[in-house]
């Protein structure tokens, strides 16, 4: 591995449970973390961020040419990991109460609010939630168990779409697979993160749900290990803030 650059360290998830199941199912997790173990060994002594999958592509760019290697998922999941023990040393989640569940480990003081998204219908012609057939498909994440999925479900109720659109909902574990779903076109529309479609030019915004309709979106981050104090920082420069504004971030 060239430890020159950033390097993707990565698992197959299939499935995230409930939050009402005790945050996510413990078989699944620690199956996660058995991957995670085999492969932290090619992360080396690079120090490891675990980071919301939204935040994909924006990162990979910051993080270009830096020695530290990233698994991008659900928040979750991620957030669960961390709690049995996965050897992350920074943690970037899609929400705040993913972020609370990895507290105890988080070093004092480090915790910010690093950026803020919007909630938006999107697709490749019209449409809008009130227009929407009841047989339209959407994709987002898993409304129990996903941040992505959370918001749009809070929205959907809020705006008294819920009833109507559900039964159609397709759920997925993070927004990167949802936004795979659209681009694919094997879904007609998704509820995704407005910054998902930055640089997809087969994709547009159709509505931004009014923030008004569910919780702020946030991007929390802590630092669990000094290893990736630098990157910490990097991530807070104004380079950074740049970068997470030309791929759609708000930058608190």
């Amino acid at each position: 591995m060239n430890t020159g650059s950033c390097c993707e360290v990565s698992y197959t998830p299939t499935r995230v449970l409930s939050m009402n199941s005790g945050l996510c199912s413990r078989r699944f997790v620690l199956a996660g973390l058995a991957g995670l173990a085999a492969q932290s060994s090619l992360a080396g002594d690079l120090p490891i961020v675990f980071a919301a999958a939204s935040l994909k592509a924006v990162l990979d760019d910051i993080l270009s040419g830096q020695n530290v290697a990233i698994s991008y998922g659900g928040s979750g999941l991620l957030a669960r990991q961390i709690s049995l023990g996965a050897p992350a040393d920074l943690f970037i989640s899609a929400n705040v109460e993913w972020m609370d569940a990895v507290s105890g480990v988080a070093i004092p003081d480090t915790r910010r609010d690093l950026l803020s998204n919007r909630l938006a219908l999107v697709g490749r012609g019209s449409g809008h939630l009130d227009k929407l057939n009841d047989t339209d498909r959407i994709v987002t994440g898993l409304t129990d168990a996903v941040p992505l999925g959370q918001y749009t479900k809070t929205a959907l109720q809020n705006l008294g779409h819920w009833e109507r659109l559900s039964p159609n909902l397709i759920e997925v574990e993070n927004s990167q697979l949802a936004l795979a779903y659209v681009l694919r076109g094997e879904v007609p529309f998704g509820l995704l993160y407005s910054s998902d479609i930055v640089g997809q030019d087969d994709l547009k915004v159709l509505q931004v749900l009014p923030e008004t309709s569910h919780p702020p979106i946030r991007y929390p981050m802590v630092l669990l290990s000094e290893r990736a104090r630098s990157i910490y920082e990097m991530l807070l420069s104004e380079r950074a803030r740049r970068l997470f504004n030309a791929y759609g971030f708000g930058v608190i």
